[in-house]
């Protein structure tokens, strides 16, 4: 009994903490990586603020220490209820973006409670409002 409690309880922490889905973008500037000094910052806001609707997103645009570059971050509650995103799963979806995808691209968390899918896009220009 108690070590199919264990197996079961390793088994859905493996579950849990499935890498994200990758979608590379195909177009745009890079490269992705110099944007991970903002991945932190962004993971952990967007962790704390209002719980976002399904089908609504929450996003963020850093300038770059380089003028005329930015970082578009966001968060698509892609899931079937309303919720903040998971800041691990965040990170661990932007950090795989970062490092795999040159242009930028997603990253789709379906850790609980709700799936989220997050995207990161370097950008030439600076950040304004709405953007």
């Amino acid at each position: 009994m108690f070590k199919a409690i264990v197996l079961a309880t390793l088994a859905s922490i493996a579950l849990a903490r499935t890498p994200p889905v990758l979608t590379c973008a195909t177009t745009g500037v890079g490269p992705a990586r110099s944007c991970e000094q903002f991945i932190c910052d962004f993971c952990s806001g967007v962790s704390q603020a209002q719980p976002v609707s399904n089908g609504e997103s929450g996003g963020a645009c850093y300038n770059l220490p380089n003028a005329g570059r930015n970082c578009l971050f966001s968060a698509f509650n892609s899931g079937n209820a309303t919720g903040a995103p998971d800041q691990a799963a965040c990170n661990v979806a932007l950090w795989t973006v970062a490092g795999g995808c040159d242009l930028g691209g997603i990253g789709v968390m379906d850790w609980a409670p709700s799936a989220f899918t997050f995207s990161l896009k370097p950008r030439t220009g600076i950040c304004s409002m709405g953007s």
